[in-house]
């Protein structure tokens, strides 16, 4: 089986990707911006290595993996989280000569050599499975109804925005009555 693992360093700008073969020899590095044209690019790269499974790890820190992480799983490519604890952790008994993005996709990339060897590996990259078409709807209706957006909601006929009916008290929270 051709198998390519994928390592994708998040970032607000652009991600540092590092790519290895089945057995973790590093075949390629590059970045992309975080951009549809980059996205574009990550999957044209990703794609002439014609692997038959493609395993990526990402580390999902404060959202920026949007919306890479959901057209790797639209491709039924296999998604990992990654850990930063367990990363950081891991980077401490392995230092490198510095901190670079490019460093830190290729720890990544290290850390699919023990995710079949070690529990520490199963730990340290969790498996994202896409969610179902009922999860999704589920989600959709609880992001609508925590934000207010009630004439998305059935029931409400006059396709207004309608306030949320919240009482805040104000006893013991130090604000005047």
């Amino acid at each position: 089986m051709n198998q390519l693992r994928v390592a994708v360093d998040v970032g607000s700008r652009f991600h540092q990707v590092a790519v290895g073969d089945g057995s973790g020899r590093l075949l390629e590095e590059f970045r992309v911006d975080h951009r549809s044209a980059g996205f574009e690019e990550f999957f044209a790269r990703i794609d002439r290595y014609h692997a038959d499974e493609v395993r990526v790890a990402m580390e999902g820190y404060n959202g920026w993996a949007r919306p890479l992480d959901q057209q790797v799983l639209d491709r039924a490519w296999r998604l990992y989280n990654v850990n930063n604890l367990k990363l950081a952790r891991y980077k401490e008994i392995f230092p490198a000569p510095a901190k670079t993005d490019a460093i830190d996709a290729r720890r990544m990339l290290e850390l699919f050599g023990f995710d079949e060897q070690r529990s520490m590996g199963r730990e340290v990259l969790q498996e994202v499975a896409q969610p179902t078409a009922a999860t999704k709807k589920t989600r959709q209706a609880d992001f609508k109804k925590s934000f207010g957006l009630a004439s998305q909601m059935p029931g409400n006929q006059t396709g207004r925005f309608q306030k949320p009916n919240r009482q805040i008290s104000r006893r013991g929270s130090g604000l005047p009555r």
